[in-house]
């Protein structure tokens, strides 16, 4: 469980800076504007920026979760898979002597 978490939490760190990074000339010429900053929210393209970040950190943060029960439910019922058995990797990674992963 710490090791999922710690790999959301360093997400979340990595798509803050690229964001930031991304929206600081934007964020250069409005501070330069002297208009307040309610005004320029209000602007569609600003708006729309905005709207199109968080729809995309919701689908990236979501895709961890997801992607773990995916992968608890192939575990859980490997029996089940047949002949996809063979594409989704080595049938034991217990720790056998000599075994390379």
């Amino acid at each position: 469980m710490r090791v999922g978490q710690d790999h959301v939490a360093a997400m979340i760190n990595t798509l803050m800076l690229a964001y930031v990074g991304a929206a600081l000339p934007t964020m250069l010429l409005f501070s330069l504007s002297g208009e307040h900053f309610v005004d320029l929210l209000n602007l569609e393209f600003v708006t729309e920026e905005v709207v199109r970040t968080l729809a995309g950190s919701i689908g990236l943060i979501a895709a961890a979760p997801i992607s773990t029960g995916m992968t608890c439910l192939i575990a859980t019922n490997q029996h089940r898979l047949g002949s996809l058995r063979r594409y989704l990797g080595p049938e034991n990674l217990g720790g056998g002597h000599g075994q390379s992963l």
